[in-house]
């Protein structure tokens, strides 16, 4: 690979570095949710236990029900693994190999 193809290879791996790095900002701001899946995922969780009667019979309010919230939260994460499996695993390291073939010619 001469120095010019190297250097070219370069720019596209920053690209698509900075392309990754801008959808995971996105993921986090929520904006890839996919609310069907989310409502169906969060349907075929169990709902909140409801809190045992007390000594008098009164029990405390039922807690809030965070199925949909948990489950967005899983695929975001789920998403933002993804990318930034992708950069550690893939992009950096072909990054830094091309870094020191091109110091070394």
């Amino acid at each position: 690979m001469s120095p010019d193809e190297i250097r070219a290879r370069l720019a596209e791996l920053f690209a698509e570095v900075e392309k990754l790095k801008t959808f995971v900002a996105a993921v986090e701001r929520g904006d890839h949710d996919d609310e069907n899946s989310i409502a169906s995922a969060a349907a075929r969780l169990l709902p909140p236990t409801p809190e045992p009667k007390r000594l008098f019979g009164r029990s405390k309010p039922n807690p809030p029900d965070t199925r949909a919230d948990q489950v967005r939260s899983l695929q975001r994460n789920s998403l933002v693994l993804q990318a930034l499996n992708r950069m550690n695993k893939e992009l950096f390291p072909e990054i830094q190999e091309l870094q020191f073939r091109l110091a070394n010619q």
